[in-house]
């Protein structure tokens, strides 16, 4: 769920502009409640006209009417939120245009791809400070990493297979964005202190370059240990240059 208040500057402007143009693009349609028959109805209004949403018109009104009022309701949470934090600052513009890519011949990394993914392949037992909205995470850093991507308004998934070149890799998280219309993976490499556990990070890292994969564009890694304190709010900057460099922003 996303939580305004979280968000970085840019991230908290790119929200404002999607929101916004996603209204411009759906009907102007309104959901009431009245009384019908006796009962309390929904009732979808358009071009002065209302429609039970029982019916015919209703019924294929409905979901672009709820669509409508979240967005409305997001706009509304951003708008107030950018005001405590921002004060009279003026919202930056952003017309961000996706820059489609396809990776390696064949994977588009679309929400279709992300759709597509079977998410929390992990089986083992865990304690229950690793838990964070009914994931059991292997560490308390990644954890931390879900919440980070839950305050910003991302969907992940966690410990998913994917198959690139026709073998299996299971990054520690795919993330989707609405903003890009992509998804993107993030490794987070945890025991950096380990040589030998450098070693196959290292031949992972590289494996992903191999298939196409740019990091800060299509893969986020992070990294603890052998020194390296890891800081979850910095994600937050991390994952806002990656989004905008999906963007072609004016």
């Amino acid at each position: 769920m996303l939580i305004a208040e979280k968000l970085t500057y840019e991230l908290h402007a790119l929200m404002i502009a999607y929101c916004r143009k996603r209204l411009k693009e759906l009907p102007e349609v309104e959901i009431r409640t009245w009384r019908y028959r006796g009962k309390d109805a929904e009732f979808c209004i358009t071009d002065g006209h209302a429609y039970v949403s029982t019916g015919v018109r209703g019924k294929k009104l409905l979901p672009d009417a709820r669509l409508r009022a979240e967005y409305e309701a997001s706009l509304g949470l951003l708008l107030a939120s950018w005001k405590k934090k921002f004060g009279n600052a003026r919202i930056p513009i952003y017309k961000p245009r996706v820059v489609t890519r396809v990776i390696n011949d064949r994977m588009t990394m679309d929400r279709r791809y992300f759709n597509g993914l079977v998410a929390g392949m992990n089986d083992y037992l865990g304690n229950a400070e690793l838990v964070y909205k009914g994931v059991i995470y292997k560490s308390k850093s990644e954890r931390e990493i879900a919440r980070v991507y839950d305050e910003l308004g991302f969907e992940i998934k966690y410990e998913t297979p994917v198959y690139m070149n026709g073998v299996k890799y299971t990054p520690d998280f795919v993330a989707y964005s609405r903003l890009t219309g992509r998804c993107f993976y993030h490794e987070h490499q945890g025991r950096m202190g380990d040589a030998q556990y450098r070693n196959d990070k290292a031949r992972t890292h590289h494996m992903y370059s191999s298939l196409g994969l740019i990091e800060g564009l299509d893969i986020i890694y992070t990294y603890e240990g052998g020194g390296i304190v890891f800081d979850p709010e910095n994600l937050k900057y991390e994952i806002t240059a990656l989004i905008l460099r999906n963007l072609d922003c004016a």
